[in-house]
């Protein structure tokens, strides 16, 4: 004799497990379309007409893209956010200028940052062009002017600097200090008018 009601269950039960694999699965694709979907890119001067006010609305993971031109940002830009791209049209004719106002022209904290292609200029007489505190951050293929450093990099951990000119800065091209560790340097031109041209403290 069946056990006509033991069957229907173990079918019942079945079901169910395949109703939540699905359910799962579909919970699984959703999340990664989410956060794909998420990332997007911001224009300036297109969507916002400052670096900074860009910055400000991005979320984790968008890239702020910077048509050419100058930008003057009064106390430069900072970046506090992680995973943030900032990328220049043209590292020659994509200008941040600090107006002569910022210590640190681009200052990023936050962590996984990138800056590539800009010229960077107008930072006080003893300031900085580019200043790092945050970890795994990319900084390539930038012009920095003016200012006694050009890229700082200050307990940095596992970023990379390349393909930078920061020659003739007032002290020092490239300088990594304070338990910046596991950090590299390629091909960037760090001449200055001392001999301190990159510093490793």
């Amino acid at each position: 004799m069946h056990n006509i009601g033991g069957e229907k269950e173990m079918k019942s039960d079945k079901s169910k497990a395949k109703i939540g694999i699905i359910a799962f699965v579909f919970l699984l694709a959703s999340l990664a379309f989410a956060g794909s979907a998420s990332a997007k890119t911001i224009y300036v001067p297109t969507d916002y007409p400052t670096i900074q006010e860009a910055i400000d609305a991005a979320s984790s993971g968008d890239t702020i893209f910077v048509y050419n031109g100058t930008y003057y940002e009064d106390g430069g830009v900072s970046i506090s956010k992680n995973n943030i791209t900032l990328q220049g049209e043209d590292a020659n004719t994509t200008i941040i200028h600090g107006m002569w106002t910022a210590e640190k022209v681009v200052y990023v904290t936050g962590d996984y940052v990138n800056v590539s292609d800009f010229t960077v200029a107008g930072s006080t007489a003893s300031g900085y062009g580019i200043y790092v505190t945050g970890d795994n951050c990319i900084i390539t293929d930038n012009n920095i002017i003016d200012g006694y450093y050009g890229i700082y990099l200050y307990d940095s951990d596992n970023s990379t600097v390349a393909h930078n000119n920061a020659s003739e800065r007032g002290y020092a091209g490239i300088y990594l200090y304070f338990r910046t560790t596991a950090c590299s340097k390629t091909t960037s031109l760090i001449r200055t008018t001392t001999s301190a041209s990159t510093c490793i403290v």
